[in-house]
């Protein structure tokens, strides 16, 4: 696929899965995918998508999986992350153009089992609460593809 996502696709109302992963789309991400208040999962890796991400993905609570690795995005990580979407699981923002300082707000996400903020221009430190991520830790005698014999 090439162009950029038409606004309309905001009104797909029941949506909960949209994977436009390893496309030629390209532009900002239009505001009206805030409203897809039943979407679950969000894929939009390996295009050309840029600028900032819009306020409105904030609106997404119901999202446990955000790709956006592979992508020019030019801001720094959103704090509204941290606060308004609290279920997500899976958090991909590798190889953007993201910079300044990690959020603190992030350590809120108690569920997240997967952060890659590789490859962007994230300066400072890591913050101390990072350590909070107890979904990441696997169980001891087992691992993330189950029990260890």
């Amino acid at each position: 696929l090439s162009g950029k996502i038409p606004p309309c696709l905001g009104q797909m109302n029941q949506l909960s899965v949209l994977d436009l992963t390893n496309n030629s789309l390209y532009g900002e991400i239009p505001s009206s995918l805030g409203s897809l208040q039943s979407l679950n999962s969000l894929h939009l890796r390996n295009n050309k998508f840029f600028g900032k991400l819009p306020l409105s993905l904030q609106n997404l609570t119901n999202l446990f999986t955000i790709d956006l690795g592979e992508n020019v995005f030019t801001d720094n990580i959103p704090s509204w992350i941290g606060y308004n979407l609290t279920d997500l699981r899976f958090l991909n923002l590798q190889s953007n153009n993201f910079y300044g300082d990690i959020p603190p707000q992030l350590c809120q996400l108690q569920n997240l089992q997967l952060l890659n903020l590789a490859q962007n221009n994230i300066m400072g430190n890591i913050p101390r609460c990072f350590g909070t991520f107890t979904a990441m830790v696997a169980p001891e005698r087992g691992n993330f593809f189950g029990p260890t014999s």
